[in-house]
């Protein structure tokens, strides 16, 4: 679901590319990426992640392939609205920007479990790895994610407020 959904943003498919970070690193996900990367019309790259292991190192290993100047981040678990990335590129207009971050959505059930409830206070965040943008020239001078976090929490704080520390803009992108 979030793949089809980043496939199908309202830019033009040349002007974006997509790229998958398997920290998992397994065939059956390969050859899901390869099927819809025919289909998609947009270019879609596979990474396998052998070394570094968590989401850190994965986003890490997939901005070292990445072509554009904009990265943008969101998670196997989200569904991003058609017009995410326009949203998002749409912060960068402003030039002294150097990072955005958007807003979530977490649909809860009519009776959520309380991990369900907790989780859903994503909506209310700053600038977590679900919807956040940044220079690529921007986040390498910074390390990009630290890879000591190797599980998914945190590394985008992190990123965050090393960003905020250094100097770097840090903006709300209202449209995405």
């Amino acid at each position: 679901r979030c793949l089809k959904a980043v496939a199908n943003q309202s830019l033009d498919p040349s002007e974006f590319e997509i790229i998958v970070a398997d920290d998992d690193a397994s065939l059956t996900t390969q050859l899901q990426v390869v099927q819809l990367a025919v289909r998609a019309g947009c270019r879609i790259i596979y990474v396998p992640v052998s070394r570094a292991h968590g989401p850190a190192a994965a986003r890490n290993a997939g901005v070292k392939v990445a072509s554009g100047e904009l990265l943008a981040f969101t998670d196997d678990d989200c569904v991003p609205d058609t017009n995410w990335l326009r949203g998002g590129i749409a912060s960068f207009e402003d030039m002294s920007v150097d990072a955005a971050w958007g807003s979530l959505k977490m649909p809860l059930r009519d009776r959520p479990t309380d991990y369900e409830r907790d989780a859903a206070r994503l909506s209310e965040a700053v600038f977590v790895t679900a919807n956040c943008f940044c220079r690529k020239a921007v986040f390498e001078s910074v390390g990009g994610f630290d890879p000591q976090f190797t599980s998914a929490w945190r590394e985008d704080s992190d990123l965050f407020f090393t960003l905020i520390e250094q100097g770097f803009k840090v903006a709300f992108a209202e449209h995405a």
